[in-house]
């Protein structure tokens, strides 16, 4: 199995150095690093062609202009190798064993492969914040059809009605997916704004089902100036009105 960790950037100095350390250190070797800049302003930029030069694994796509967050991520997933695709995001960092865990889930069915939701949040959120992410937050293991880690596509699709809106996959950082399964179903969608990673995702698993793995292999990170949280008080309308 030939991975392609894709990593698509964009002013993320801040905690870049831990996500590319924390991808660098696998324990699994048949991999790729993909990193797609998109026009960074900072410092970020920087760290990448610093992290390049010393590494081989590393193959780094630097913009010109500022595409946008989604097409970013479709950038990596065009400049990927690998049978299969791992996203890492900048804010976020993976375990030691996080490749050898989701290959070892793979069998011939396999298209999509989610593990545990592992949030990580500052020391200043409040309880209300922290109650919100351990016990609201929708997840493949609290929607009621959990009985086992194989979801097939029905589940998928009945829970998706029942739940409209709610990503109880997981952000791009916790999938694991077959890179063919783009030509068939197409990439991420630019037009919409907070549900594009669930809106591919769940197109992914309404046709060809997951394997869920219970352990959070992926930390995704919640701060201030995340995109979640950007989203959601700068784009309430669009949220709430047009993306349903």
């Amino acid at each position: 199995v030939f991975v392609s960790i894709c990593i698509p950037t964009y002013n993320g100095e801040k905690y870049l150095r831990q996500c590319l350390d924390s991808c660098l250190e696998q324990d699994y070797q048949q991999y790729e690093i993909v990193i797609c800049d998109d026009a960074s302003t900072d410092g970020t930029l920087a760290i990448l062609e610093s992290y390049a030069k010393m590494h081989a694994k590393i193959r780094l796509f630097k913009s010109e202009k500022n595409a946008g967050l989604v097409e970013n991520w479709n950038a990596c997933i065009a400049h990927s190798k690998g049978t299969w695709i791992k996203f890492v995001f900048q804010d976020d960092y993976i375990t030691t064993d996080c490749l050898t865990v989701f290959t070892k889930a793979i069998v011939e069915s396999s298209h999509l492969i989610v593990c545990q939701r592992n949030f990580v949040l500052p020391v200043e959120a409040d309880e209300a914040t922290r109650a919100y992410y351990a016990q609201t937050v929708r997840t493949l293991e609290n929607t009621g059809e959990y009985h086992c880690n194989t979801f097939d596509s029905k589940q998928l699709s009945t829970i998706a009605i029942q739940n409209m809106c709610m990503n109880f996959i997981g952000e791009p950082s916790l999938i694991f997916l077959k890179k063919e399964l783009v030509s068939a179903l197409g990439y991420f969608n630019p037009y919409l704004k907070q549900i594009c990673d669930f809106e591919f995702a769940l197109r992914i698993g309404t046709n060809h089902g997951l394997t869920y793995i219970p352990e959070k292999l992926c930390a995704f990170r919640i701060h201030a100036n995340s995109t979640t949280n950007s989203n959601l008080s700068a784009k309430y309308f669009i949220l709430k009105y047009i993306e349903p």
